[in-house]
């Protein structure tokens, strides 16, 4: 939406959303399936949320089986880089003790990714 001259960098919005149903295959195929749905919603509703000014879209999942979740899939679409809605993915490492998100590891590298917006939003996420 930022992208857009009318509305420059004014206020804008975001959609999160944390599955609480654990996905039973790997990161990258879970990446790919979730990365997959964003492009054709965002296809579909561009100009919805543009409209909405939506410059972040974050969907978090779990990777593992039943009850036993074995890592956090996070996939971002972010307009902060310059292209509208750019996915990217991330697997989270957890703070033992509260639970909070304190690193974040890029999926397709494994080098540690920094998010500027995860971090300020970890408390609201």
């Amino acid at each position: 939406a930022r992208l857009n001259p009318k509305i420059g960098y004014g206020p804008n919005s975001n959609i999160f959303a944390h599955i609480l149903y654990n996905l039973n295959m790997e990161p990258t195929s879970a990446y790919e399936m979730l990365e997959e749905f964003v492009n054709n919603f965002v296809a579909k509703h561009g100009s919805r949320l543009q409209r909405s000014k939506v410059d972040e879209i974050v969907i978090k999942v779990g990777i593992g089986s039943g009850d036993s979740r074995k890592q956090t899939l996070r996939l971002t679409a972010s307009s902060m880089t310059g292209e509208y809605l750019r996915t990217s993915g991330a697997m989270e490492m957890y703070d033992v003790i509260t639970g909070s998100p304190t690193q974040w590891f890029d999926l397709k590298s494994g080098d540690e990714a920094k998010l500027a917006s995860a971090k300020a939003k970890n408390r609201l996420q």
